[in-house]
């Protein structure tokens, strides 16, 4: 990651732009929820359907 990047996904994030948010990510990420709806739920990869329903809780 580099400082550019980074800022991209800060932005993403406080845009609550996912599709954003998964273009910051690599291909194989994997996301743990530790808050909100999808408390326990975990997403593997950015092919994972799930993604595309997930909403930012913050």
């Amino acid at each position: 990651m580099n400082i550019a990047t980074l800022k991209r996904f800060h932005k993403a994030w406080a845009d609550k732009d996912m599709q954003e948010l998964a273009a910051c990510m690599t291909d194989n990420v994997v996301y743990s929820a530790s808050v909100g709806a999808n408390l326990g739920e975990t997403w593997r990869g950015k092919r994972d359907k799930a993604w595309h329903n997930w909403h930012i809780p913050l």
